[in-house]
């Protein structure tokens, strides 16, 4: 499995967990302690880092 793969089965994981926290995303990234831009850039998938 390569870095695309991982990083597309993390984002639908990630995707998953905030709709079941019935949370917004600012409301979610505060919960995980992260950036809210961090959370919009997880989500995105234009980048695989």
């Amino acid at each position: 499995m390569d870095k695309r793969d991982l990083s597309t089965i993390f984002r639908e994981r990630l995707k998953l967990l905030l709709t079941r926290s019935d949370l917004n995303q600012s409301a979610f990234a505060t919960a995980v302690g992260i950036d809210r831009s961090a959370l919009s850039q997880l989500l995105s998938g234009a980048s695989t880092r």
